[in-house]
């Protein structure tokens, strides 16, 4: 019985480890997506666009 609870506590401390990683990962990714819209938003202003 103790180590059927050691097996599940571990299995659940994994998983957690696992989504907060992943959810790291996807914010990083969100905020370089982010800056590369904002940067490219700043070149298409440089640029008259009234006759496209």
């Amino acid at each position: 019985m103790i180590h059927s609870k050691k097996l599940t506590l571990g299995i659940c401390l994994v998983l957690l480890i696992i989504l907060i990683v992943g959810y790291v990962i996807m914010t990083k990714t969100n905020g370089r997506n982010a800056q590369i819209k904002d940067t490219f938003n700043q070149t298409l202003k440089l640029y008259p666009t009234k006759n496209l």
